[in-house]
């Protein structure tokens, strides 16, 4: 039988001196806490969420896009607040030396379905919006394409484009 490592992952609070919980995950390449009770865990091929609430173990929420494969350095992971919408960040080497090539990966919790986007940065926001009682889950991020200058996009995101005040979008 042949054994595989992993990297043993550990959470521990410091004030009172204990281990909360443990685990073994392989290839985590990048972390970060998501929330107070939530931490992201990117492998080289998926994203898990591990919660400190009870006992489970990391729940693999989905799988990198072949745009953030293995050449890809991740580095960032945000989730928006809700929990339906994740945004994963890595950067690759370019075409030429001195360009770094930006893609990130859309993913909705609620469809399982994920899309690229390029540009380096991101995050996600909720706003509220003149003339409607709902706010907004917005989604903010730089769109950088070749041969343009940055741009920063505003868009709203979950909410039909048919529902009453539509849909939020500052574009440039």
């Amino acid at each position: 039988m042949q054994r595989v490592a992993g990297q043993m992952l550990q959470i521990f609070d410091l004030e009172n001196r204990a281990k909360i919980k443990s685990c073994t995950l392989p290839d985590v390449k990048y972390w970060r806490w998501v929330s107070n009770r939530l931490i992201g865990l990117v492998t080289t091929k998926s994203v898990y969420h591990w919660s400190l609430h009870n006992d489970t173990l990391p729940v693999k929420i989905f799988d990198r896009h072949a745009e953030l494969g293995e050449a890809s350095q991740i580095i960032s992971y945000q989730v928006s607040p809700d929990v339906k919408w994740c945004l994963l960040v890595g950067i690759s080497a370019g075409e030429s030396y001195n360009i770094v090539h930006g893609c990130m990966q859309l993913y909705s919790a609620e469809k399982m379905a994920s899309q690229i986007l390029q540009g380096h940065a991101g995050t996600f926001a909720c706003i509220p919006i003149n003339g409607r009682h709902d706010s907004a889950m917005v989604l903010c991020f730089e769109s950088e394409k070749p041969c343009s200058a940055p741009q920063l996009y505003v868009m709203e995101i979950g909410r039909d484009k048919n529902a009453p005040g539509g849909v939020f979008r500052a574009e440039p």
